[in-house]
């Protein structure tokens, strides 16, 4: 798929319901929050989706019309027409029972994009900042560079004439043996993230994660120990509310937090 054929764009929080479950496919409980969290979050602090589409897909009739043409017993109907017409190539879809599964499970935004991946960040606007809490590629689209499109995005769907974001912060699982821990990591790297610190706690209801924590710099710039102690705070007070527990896990890494020059 071709650059030219996909939107990266800061979207409505009415089409999160759907895309929940896809949280909840990837992460234990543990790790998530509820859904009515997150619309909270979506709602009342600066958490935003951010869709990545492909764009105009619903315009060759997907959805209804093609289920219903497919559940008939047309005979001038030919599936390769269908799949060669309006899905990406690479999508695993083998027979009519994939073909409606797939169909059933396609998400379109409101201009008939369909939505392919998403991401959840949390705008820090008086550090200049973006904290890069989820991200999401739909299945049949993974592994095909769409994480990076995302984040290579993510500096003008914020950024204005007068308003410049200085880079992002990630929380990344320390790996284990799983390989698509050491994916992520390798995606962050080759993305320009350094990590900054090696023993950060993910607040979690009954104790905490240890994981990397990394910063992305999109120009050269001295990010204080201030500016990260704070946006840390920040965030983890915005985001993990619920968690009674934040100053113990905070103070068990803060003192490893200094001030770091970044030359790009």
């Amino acid at each position: 798929m071709k650059d030219n054929e996909l939107i990266v764009y800061r979207a409505e929080n009415k089409y999160f319901d759907k895309l929940y479950p896809h949280i909840e496919k990837e992460f234990p409980p543990e790790e998530r929050k509820s859904l009515a969290h997150y619309k909270h979050l979506l709602e009342n602090t600066p958490y935003e989706l951010i869709l990545l589409c492909r764009k105009n897909f619903g315009d060759n009739n997907l959805g209804e019309n093609h289920l219903n043409d497919i559940n008939s017993n047309n005979d001038n109907l030919s599936e390769n027409r269908l799949i060669n017409k309006n899905l990406d190539h690479n999508a695993n879809i083998s027979n009519k029972d994939n073909l409606c599964r797939y169909y059933n499970q396609t998400i379109f935004d409101d201009d008939n994009n369909q939505i392919i991946g998403f991401s959840l960040v949390y705008l820090l606007e008086d550090m200049h900042i973006l904290w890069g809490d989820y991200l999401a590629i739909l299945d049949g689209y993974k592994n095909k560079g769409y994480g990076s499109f995302v984040y290579n995005s993510l500096t003008s769907l914020f950024e204005s004439d007068n308003y410049k974001i200085r880079g992002m912060f990630f929380e990344v699982e320390t790996p284990s043996g799983d390989p698509m821990q050491q994916r992520r990591i390798n995606l962050y790297e080759r993305l320009g993230a350094k990590r900054i610190l090696d023993n950060y706690i993910l607040p979690t209801p009954y104790d905490g994660l240890n994981m990397y924590f990394y910063y992305m710099p999109f120009y050269s710039h001295k990010l204080n120990a201030d500016t990260i102690k704070n946006s840390i705070r920040t965030v983890h007070n915005s985001i993990h509310f619920d968690i009674k527990h934040l100053d113990s896990l905070y103070n068990q890494y803060s003192e490893s937090i200094k001030t770091i020059d970044f030359k790009l």
